[in-house]
């Protein structure tokens, strides 16, 4: 059977859930988005099967920018599955996609808690992957110093929140 998981139309399931992502209502659209970020726990090869589907690493983006707060939740969650299995490639391929970074380092910094907690899981695990952590620190497209300010200020902030008040 291959790493093609079919649907009754022909096509794949990640690609049917794309199209929910890429048409669908807020509601479908983070739905989809769930059922991918499950379907990548099966394994490198279910995660490099919706990984390498066209458009998949820019749809997440947009929803992590412009989606309503359940689709960035979804999305971020997404993002955190396909680093933890996906492997060096699937780590790699996300690290060099500037709009994701950049969508990530936005939820980092403006995001509602849930969001910003999962950019910043995001950022951890895709930093375990030796290539894609030379790339965020040589910062690709964007000085390494924003990423990590960004995650210094995430951090601190965190801290300060659980910091008993008096």
């Amino acid at each position: 059977m291959g790493r093609r998981a079919a649907t009754s139309e022909g096509s794949s399931l990640p690609q049917a859930l794309l199209r929910i992502m890429a048409e669908g209502t807020s509601r479908g659209r983070a739905h989809a988005a769930g059922a991918l970020s499950q379907i990548v726990l099966a394994g490198p090869d279910a995660t490099a099967l919706c990984c390498e589907q066209p458009g998949f690493l820019q749809g997440i983006t947009m929803h992590c920018v412009h989606g309503e707060d359940s689709e960035k939740n979804q999305s971020a969650i997404l993002v955190n599955n396909c680093a933890a299995v996906g492997g060096p490639s699937i780590c790699m391929a996300m690290a060099m996609h500037s709009g994701l970074i950049g969508a990530l380092k936005s939820l980092l910094l403006h995001g509602e808690e849930p969001q910003r907690s999962r950019a910043a899981g995001a950022f951890m695990l895709l930093s375990h992957s030796t290539s894609a952590r030379k790339h965020l620190l040589r910062g690709g497209s964007r000085p390494r110093q924003q990423i990590f300010l960004s995650l210094l200020a995430y951090s601190v902030d965190r801290a300060w929140l659980s910091y008993p008040q008096q």
